[in-house]
């Protein structure tokens, strides 16, 4: 969305017409507004289910829970066992605080948000095969091609015109129930600027 935005702005002859699902307007830099996404989605999530009957009775404590177990795997990561599901094999998969920050923020991304608070109330409960799948869920495949422009985009264009200072803050500001350590890397990319900075590319 953000090439599709940037090419309607700056190359509009010939476009008719442009579709876009889950905008990132090319004003946003979203290694600096990461943190209050998440805040945003995971409180969408559970006022969505407060407002569900059913939902309420199941998971009565809402984001609170949420907030109790992220601050749990900051103390102490989950180590869970499951049968990988593509090959069956016994996958040993390390659930810590971001990245359970991360599975709730991706789930909004691929219409996986009605099962979170499941997955939270299965974690607080001692467990986490749900969340263990849904972390193998996001792993990308080998022959993922396209880590030259992503990195080429978010170098240039956002991690190259802020600094861990100013995330780290607004984290703290969006998030401040939840660990530093988990709130002082961007939100979904959390070696974003070591990355960067081997990618070497101008701002």
């Amino acid at each position: 969305t953000d090439l599709a935005l940037q090419t309607l702005r700056d190359h509009p002859a010939g476009i008719r017409s442009v579709t876009i699902d889950a905008v990132v307007p090319p004003a946003i830099n979203v290694i600096e507004t990461g943190w209050r996404a998440a805040r945003e989605s995971s409180t969408a999530i559970y006022d969505t289910c407060a407002a569900q009957p059913d939902c309420r009775a199941a998971f009565p404590e809402g984001r609170a829970e949420y907030i109790r177990v992220i601050n749990e795997l900051a103390a102490s990561p989950r180590v869970v066992h499951v049968a990988h599901p593509a090959t069956g094999k016994d996958t040993t998969v390390v659930i810590d605080a971001f990245k359970l920050s991360y599975i709730v923020q991706f789930s909004t991304l691929i219409g996986h948000q009605k099962s979170v608070p499941l997955m939270i109330h299965d974690l607080a409960a001692g467990a986490g095969k749900l969340a263990a799948y849904e972390v193998l869920a996001g792993v990308f495949p080998p022959d993922f091609n396209s880590y030259g422009l992503m990195w080429g985009v978010l170098c240039r264009e956002m991690v190259g015109r802020t600094d861990i200072d100013r995330v780290s803050a607004a984290g703290r500001r969006e998030l401040p129930d939840f660990p530093a350590a988990v709130t002082g890397r961007p939100s979904m990319f959390p070696w974003a600027f070591s990355e960067c900075a081997q990618w070497d590319v101008a701002a």
